[in-house]
């Protein structure tokens, strides 16, 4: 039996701001399609159309990801500000990452060959810049941003992600990895008010008795002694002050942590924070939330199709995750709406379980055999249309 996607009203409220980016039609449209992308199993425009119990939206759907009107900036500024709204009064902590699509056609807007940081090899697709703002209870994604060999640099890009997001929410931290610890990007963060906390590769240079060194010779001759467990982890780790070439003067921790499965300690790793004051343990357990941006990369692409839409043009890619984006979003809002503690996975599941049961009672309680025969066979017998 073909899926049938009831619309998922407890998620509705939270797209209520969108109404002003699109038309009345394009805006039911887009709700159905995150609809689909949350409760659908196979998350493609074919399936989400094919799943749709309105008519009208079958062709809609593509229509509306390639060429209906769609104001992607007001959309933008929209979100921002009811982020804002959510995240005011606490500390609100900035993710910058990126994350690999894979996409093997010649024809898509685009793909390129990328290399590939978690593994030795290269990937082709498409490359996106990511952003996570994390604070309470709430995981809450910035809309991605292709990257091609027609943008920016990425460093670019973050600065401009960054930049865009200042503008409605105050940022305490931000934190990436030593792709992004780039002194261009690290000054600009830190002029801003907001502090940095970056992993930095050993290729940096570090003031040493007045004169720059090679910060992986100075740091192979520093035997750590000292640890910390950090939330159930073990760690060996020595702090100093210090001035890398071209970066201000911050905190540098130098730590190895153990791994008790192979019972083996890592090689050092570095890491830097703007605010020479903050604590060994302040900074390792904060860059240790950097976790969570490839949390939100494996969720968005295991459970919203992040990369599962074949789409030609660049407007239809860019639409399609910022909608994967959107439907991420609300997931959070509604799990911190009702203080739920589960995984984005886990959360699809509840409400996909609990609608389908809500729609089926619908069928059963209409009294009239008649009508409920029609309604049944006007819901899971209707031959479906194609996109």
């Amino acid at each position: 039996m073909k899926q049938i996607l009831p619309e998922i009203r407890e998620l509705v409220q939270h797209l209520n701001f969108l109404k002003i980016c699109c038309t009345n039609s394009g805006f039911r449209h887009i709700q159905h399609y995150i609809n689909g992308l949350i409760a659908v199993e196979k998350k493609t425009i074919k399936q989400i159309s094919e799943a749709s119990l309105e008519e009208n939206h079958h062709s809609a759907i593509a229509r509306i990801l390639s060429e209906g009107r769609l104001k992607e900036d007001v959309l933008k500024e929209r979100y921002l500000k009811k982020v804002a709204y959510y995240a005011k009064g606490q500390e609100v902590y900035l993710l910058i990452d990126d994350t690999l699509s894979k996409h093997e056609g010649d024809n898509i807007y685009g793909v390129q060959v990328h290399k590939s940081h978690t593994s030795e090899g290269y990937v082709k697709g498409h490359q996106f810049l990511t952003g996570l703002l994390c604070f309470g209870m709430y995981k809450m994604p910035l809309f991605p941003l292709l990257y091609t060999k027609e943008t920016d640099s990425k460093i670019e890009m973050a600065k401009h992600m960054f930049l865009d997001t200042i503008k409605h929410v105050q940022i305490h931290t931000v934190l990436f990895d030593s792709w992004y610890a780039d002194k261009s990007l690290i000054k600009m963060i830190k002029t801003k008010g907001s502090r940095v906390i970056c992993q930095v590769k050993t290729n940096r240079c570090i003031k040493h008795l007045k004169k720059y060194v090679s910060l992986k010779k100075y740091s192979d001759q520093i035997h750590l002694t000292d640890k910390f467990w950090i939330d159930g982890t073990l760690y060996k780790a020595e702090k100093q002050t210090a001035k890398l070439k071209h970066v201000p003067l911050g905190a540098l921790v130098f730590s190895e942590q153990y791994f008790e499965k192979n019972k083996v300690w890592s090689r050092h790793i570095h890491i830097f924070s703007t605010q020479k004051n903050d604590s060994i343990v302040e900074i390792l357990r904060t860059y240790k939330q950097r976790w969570a941006i490839e949390v939100l990369h494996r969720d968005l692409k295991q459970n919203l199709g992040f990369d599962k839409a074949m789409i030609r043009s660049k407007k239809g890619i860019v639409r399609h995750t910022i909608l994967c984006v959107l439907a991420y979003a609300i997931l959070q809002m509604f799990m911190a709406q009702h203080n739920l503690n589960m995984t984005i996975g886990e959360c699809i599941r509840f409400l996909r379980e609990q609608n389908m049961n809500n729609f089926i009672q619908e069928i059963v309680e209409i009294e009239d055999k008649n009508k409920r025969m029609e309604v049944f066979e006007m819901r899971f017998i209707r031959k479906t249309a194609k996109v």
